[in-house]
């Protein structure tokens, strides 16, 4: 979002010049470095990814913090069950190199965590794996927000679809941004279309409003009453399977619009991969499907 981005700059140029001679700190994705604001007035530093060792370490410490937080009495105990939790985590992640390849990041390798916690194991796939983050992180925004008033309630497969709508769009239109009013109205719009009447919708919709404010873990906030996936990776996945539950035509059209677009090539490795976890057969057609598709520099 140019207009958005722009607001973001002006902000800190405004920021800079009430408080001249001071130090400031400012994060933000590689994208956002090009700005003449950035490139200017500060100097880059660049975060760089884990190495094994601080995967490793993180795990350790990680355990060891949620240990600390369930037990009443903090001991010895605590510590050797946190080691041991780490250890077997680890050794999971050994035999997994796909998915300890990815874990390049606190926040990814957070996911992991929770998942193993949640659900008691971690998947073989890592297409696998942020399906189950996806699915553990909606049940505990539901659980939070869940309450016995009789108003209408989104259902959790409901807030899975519209996540996916949210996904898809960001994808087709490459604008990762949503105002809240968008995100009502294409809520509404995707519950009417499901057969719920219009203020029934409207009011369902409304229920998206919870989630935004609990800033959770999917979706967080990047401006006044705007939002964003808190990761792409979390983009790209509900993007393939809004994408794979297109009827056929929708979907091939949508491949041939977007196929070869840079910002899309993890959503096809996410389809893809999607549709191999499900069988051999049901990936290699996906496949043939995308070879129907020639790049358009092919002959160059």
């Amino acid at each position: 979002d140019e207009a958005l981005q722009q607001r973001c700059m002006s902000a800190l140029e405004a920021l800079l010049n009430r408080y001249p001679g001071n130090r400031c700190l400012v994060t933000s994705r590689y994208t956002a470095h090009q700005r003449p604001v950035v490139t200017q007035l500060f100097q880059h530093a660049f975060v760089e990814a884990f190495n094994e060792g601080q995967v490793d370490e993180f795990f350790r410490r990680w355990m060891y913090a949620l240990e600390k937080a369930e037990d009443l009495i903090e001991d010895h105990a605590t510590k050797a069950k946190a080691e041991a939790n780490a250890q077997a985590i680890l050794a999971h992640l050994r035999h997994k190199s796909e998915l300890r390849a990815r874990l390049s990041t606190p926040f990814l390798c957070a996911l992991v965590g929770v998942t193993q916690h949640q659900a008691g194991h971690l998947p073989e796939q890592a297409v696998s794996l942020y399906k189950l983050c996806i699915d553990t992180l909606i049940l505990h925004g539901d659980l939070m927000l869940r309450n016995e008033e009789d108003s209408p309630s989104l259902e959790r497969d409901e807030v899975l679809t519209i996540l996916e709508h949210l996904a898809l769009s960001a994808q087709q239109h490459n604008a990762p941004v949503f105002s809240a009013e968008q995100i009502y109205s294409e809520a509404t719009a995707l519950l009417q279309n499901q057969g719920i009447p219009a203020a029934v919708a409207a009011n369902k919709a409304s229920c998206m409003r919870p989630w935004l404010e609990q800033d959770s873990a999917l979706l967080s906030r990047v401006g006044s009453d705007h939002y964003a996936f808190t990761h792409v990776l979390f983009q790209e996945y509900l993007a393939a399977c809004a994408l794979l539950k297109k009827p056929r035509t929708q979907m091939i059209e949508i491949l041939r619009q977007h196929l070869f677009l840079p910002h899309w090539r993890g959503v096809i490795r996410m389809a893809a991969a999607h549709q191999g976890a499900q069988d051999e057969g049901t990936g290699s057609a996906f496949i043939k499907l995308l070879q129907n598709y020639p790049h358009p520099h092919e002959d160059m």
